[in-house]
């Protein structure tokens, strides 16, 4: 059943259990807050010590309250929850928001205290927020249901839901946002999610007809594939999600055997697998809250090109840096806006950025036709206008221009001021009562622009449905060499090189005779994953050299004392080298690699990942998000053969996904012939999990 968002945001009486007429404590503060803030539903104080708090009879317990409560905070220690909960099971209370600390976050014996608080409020059907959280602030309905006083009191309703699991970054982000006027329509600290998870209230909030945009700050994701469907339908109905995600380390926790294992980080494959969902993942607190602003504020751009006025030349080399930096672009308007900006400016060429020059101060008509002209240019597809730090009389002067420019604009247009104390602060009370989209600084806007640009681009991501996995026998083997991977990924459906395994050296040169071209020799050896570190491949020009590669390679093998299986024959094919492979993520579970291959694989980031089984489309979406995908599609003239190169990664996702034994696959490299000479698997790496 999907989760009632009304009596968790908006429930229409609330039972403070714990409830105190002290205000230095948690238990004080949750009633004073209701108060202050004019909540106007019903409030239940509960504590056996009192009989009134204030205005409100208290009762002894929450058995005893007089109606069935929507909402219920409990605000009494660790070791008082479970009775508390009973009671409000008993009375019927639909929500329970647990604020107490004491239970998973310290460890198994906490995690199972709280496994059994969600078990019997499943079984009377009760859901619970937290433990170890603040609750929720709902400035459109004046529901402030928190227990703590680093909240501010002037609230801006808006349309942003705010959803964090860390209670003390949801407060600071909330009284941040709120500082800058950024109207936020609920914040929820979500704690342990015990019971309501990440997944589980985005999917709510995506259909809550009063929220345009959702803002995410967690640490963990715990229930990634109901994320994941709540993402895709957020992404259906045109609902952005913003993230920032702490704590990612590329430490590697798993045990490797291939590239892939080493290069699948796990904030490499998050980041990944947010663009893949659509959701626009930042860096940094203002990020999160000011990218939320613009698309909560603004039309989505038609494309990347962005128009920059200023009347501060420096600040116009500034911007057009910090726009670069951001991958966007700044084109010339159009030759009949040059030419009508030229009759206009007398002390500047016009451009993009537009220096409007010291010329504008003081005559404020021009100014407003400067702008008008700028704006419409059809060369540009967002705005942003910025000033330099002014007092109150430019302020008043211009500003009002300005902002009626940015109103007036039929494009994704902000406004960035640079604010400095006791100077700037009328440029600030005009900006934010004007309801425009504003920054206090070039930086802000840029940063914004261009996330509001990004998920224009991922809103049109295609859709596809994913293919059938395909399930391959486990083998009887604990280990598989090169040669057997390949046979076996084959039989799955991968292109692979054919080959032929020779168990000696003179059988090896008999297949290598029959070989007219470029060849590649390998030694097969027990143990050893990858050959190239111990000098076992010979990449050759002709058959007659192998006789002496062999040789070669024996002597290592000799050397090493390795325990030869074979020698490998093969076609040396040409073309690209690209790495694919699938690991076992910890959160997402199987996921595809896609990347840069070659010797060189694990020393660039340039890797992509997508869930298991993938479909075309996004394997193709994938690819191109690549810096090495220009080399594919046409550099120099030479088209590779990119469909070939999918149906390989699309199979062996496949395969990867309906064969669970398989930990990890690695094909470095797979070679990406030319347009129509097919793609193909040259070498490969299969780990197997250990028999339960």
């Amino acid at each position: 059943m999907a989760l009632d968002l009304k009596p968790l945001i908006n429930p229409d009486s609330v039972a403070i259990i714990g409830a105190s007429p002290n205000e230095a404590g948690h238990a004080g503060r949750c009633l004073a807050n209701l108060e202050r803030t004019g909540y106007p539903g019903r409030i239940y104080p509960v504590n056996p010590k009192y009989d009134r708090i204030g205005a409100h009879t208290c009762y002894p317990s929450a058995r005893d309250l007089p109606e069935q409560v929507d909402a219920a905070y409990l605000l009494v220690p660790a070791r008082a929850v479970e009775s508390a909960l009973e009671d409000c099971l008993e009375r019927g209370i639909r929500t329970v928001t647990i604020c107490s600390a004491g239970y998973a976050e310290l460890g198994a014996e906490g995690a199972e205290r709280q496994r059994r608080l969600v078990e019997r409020a499943r079984e009377r059907g009760v859901r619970i927020l937290g433990p170890n959280c603040i609750g929720v602030l709902n400035p459109v309905d004046t529901y402030v249901g928190c227990p703590t006083f680093n909240i501010t009191y002037s609230y801006t309703p808006g349309s942003i839901a705010l959803l964090s699991q860390s209670g003390g970054m949801a407060a600071a982000l909330f009284n941040r946002a709120q500082g800058r006027t950024i109207g936020i329509r609920t914040m929820v600290s979500l704690g342990n999610e015990a019971d309501i998870q990440m997944g589980e209230l985005l999917d709510a909030f995506v259909a809550d007809p009063q929220t345009r945009v959702i803002a995410i700050y967690i640490e963990q994701l715990r229930d990634a594939e109901r994320f994941a469907a709540a993402a895709e339908r957020a992404r259906a109905a045109g609902k952005p999600i913003v993230l920032l995600k702490v704590g990612g380390s590329e430490a590697g926790r798993r045990t490797v055997l291939g590239h892939t294992g080493a290069m699948a980080g796990e904030q490499a494959v998050f980041s990944s697998m947010m663009r893949h969902l659509g959701v626009v993942e930042v860096h940094s607190i203002d990020d999160l809250l000011n990218t939320a602003y613009a698309l909560s504020s603004l039309p989505l751009p038609a494309g990347p090109r962005l128009g920059a006025l200023s009347p501060s030349g420096g600040e116009c080399g500034y911007i057009a840096d910090r726009a670069s930096a951001h991958g966007l672009e700044i084109p010339l308007p159009t030759q009949q806006t040059l030419d009508e900006l030229s009759e206009k400016l007398k002390l500047a060429r016009p451009g993009n950025p537009l220096d409007t020059t010291g010329q504008v101060i003081g005559d404020g008509a021009l100014l407003s036709e400067l702008m008008q002209i700028f704006t419409a240019d059809p060369n540009l597809d967002m705005i942003t206008l910025s000033i330099p730090t002014w007092g109150p009389y430019d302020s008043n002067a211009l500003l009002p221009r300005i902002i009626d420019a940015v109103k007036a604009c039929d494009k994704p247009a902000v406004l960035s001021a640079w604010t400095a104390r006791n100077l700037t602060e009328r440029a600030e009370e005009l900006l934010r009562e004007s309801g425009i989209c504003w920054f206090a600084s070039s930086d802000e806007a840029i940063a914004a622009l261009a996330n509001l640009r990004r998920y224009a681009e991922l809103a049109q991501a295609p859709s596809a449905t994913p293919p059938e996995p395909v399930s391959l026998p486990r083998p009887e083997v604990t280990e598989l060499n090169e040669y057997a991977a390949k046979r076996l990924l084959a039989e799955g459906g991968v292109p692979v090189v054919a080959e032929t395994l020779a168990p000696d050296t003179e059988a090896a040169l008999r297949a290598a005779r029959d070989i007219d071209g470029p060849l590649v020799v390998k030694l097969v050896a027990s143990g050893v994953t990858h050959k190239s570190e111990l000098g076992l491949v010979r990449l050759l020009d002709r058959a007659d050299e192998a006789e002496a590669a062999l040789a070669d390679l024996a002597r290592v093998a000799e050397k090493e004392n390795l325990t030869v299986e074979g020698y490998l024959v093969a076609e040396r094919l040409s073309g690209t080298e690209i790495i694919l492979g699938a690991v076992r993520d910890e959160t997402f579970g199987p996921v595809l690699m896609v990347g840069a291959g070659g010797i060189l694989a694990e020393h660039f980031a340039d890797r992509v990942f997508l869930p298991c089984p993938a479909a075309p489309e996004h394997v193709r979406a994938a690819l191109k998000q690549l810096a090495v995908y220009p080399v594919l599609d046409g550099a120099r003239g030479r088209h590779h053969d990119v469909d070939a190169l999918v149906d390989v990664a699309v199979a062996l996702s496949r395969v990867f996904a309906g064969s669970p034994w398989m930990t990890e696959i690695d094909l470095n490299p797979v070679i990406v012939g030319l347009k129509g000479q097919g793609a193909a698997a040259v070498d490969a790496v299969i780990g197997i999990a250990p028999q339960a």
